[in-house]
């Protein structure tokens, strides 16, 4: 399918007939989705109770990195963004490096975002965001991020950059591919298998466990910006304990 979509596009391109269109072509795909299927893989959920751990257990580290990586992980979540989105957000303002994709702000209430670019705003027309602050401090993201700017510090510039190893942010912006290799040493930490998540596991996360809490489905598409609602139930990844607490049959006083 993703050859496909390529070929359409190229097609479309140069204003030439869609060939993927053909019914010997749609005929062959539907055969080859009965002999294989078409069930997706996709990677766990990091919901907020082990994130919290992981908080918990990065608090009083001071190694620049463990630091860093608490802030990005926490923002990453409680802001259902993307790895592009988070990696691309600045110290205002916003850098002329072709990277960016929003600025982030402090508040009295928490953090405020405005992003400038993403995956379903290709034309810029711009999303606010905010993340309120939490009671405690030990796993606060608004917390974990101010701690992250002390180290950083409050220049203007990408929010989250590569660490050298001497210990020093340096000056580049961090790669949204880190995002995921970030994420799966967190996994590992809390002792599940690193390949079972990925950058996606923050933003499914916090699916998962806002609608888990009986969030309005319509206050976390807010959030996560998606435009169709079933797009948004895709994200919500409940482990399989997890199914029966929620299953509707549950809701039967007969049950």
């Amino acid at each position: 399918q993703t050859y496909l979509a390529g070929i359409t596009a190229t097609h479309r391109d140069n204003d030439l007939p869609d060939p993927t269109t053909a019914t010997a072509v749609r005929t062959r795909m539907r055969g080859i989705a009965r002999t294989i299927g078409t069930a997706r893989t996709r990677k766990a959920a990091l919901t907020i109770s082990p994130l919290d751990t992981l908080m918990r257990v990065y608090t009083g580290r001071t190694r620049t990195h463990t630091v860093r990586d608490r802030a990005l992980l926490a923002l990453g979540f409680a802001g259902a963004l993307r790895r592009s989105e988070l990696t691309g957000l600045d110290v205002p303002p916003l850098q002329p490096d072709g990277g960016a994709t929003g600025a982030i702000g402090l508040v009295a209430q928490g953090l405020h975002l405005v992003l400038t670019r993403s995956k379903t705003d290709q034309a810029g027309a711009g999303h606010e965001l905010v993340v309120p602050l939490r009671g405690d401090d030990d796993v606060c993201p608004v917390a974990a991020v101010r701690r992250w700017l002390d180290v950083r510090g409050r220049q203007p510039g990408p929010l989250f950059h590569p660490v050298t190893a001497g210990g020093r942010p340096g000056a580049a912006r961090l790669r949204a591919e880190s995002v995921a290799r970030i994420v799966k040493a967190a996994a590992g930490q809390l002792g599940y298998d690193p390949e079972a998540f990925a950058g996606h596991s923050l933003r499914s996360g916090f699916v998962t466990t806002t609608l888990k809490a009986d969030a309005r489905p319509v206050d976390v598409q807010r959030q996560t910006r998606q435009k169709r609602l079933e797009t948004l139930h895709e994200y919500d990844r409940p482990h399989s304990e997890e199914l029966f607490a929620r299953s509707a049959l549950g809701s039967l006083s007969v049950w």
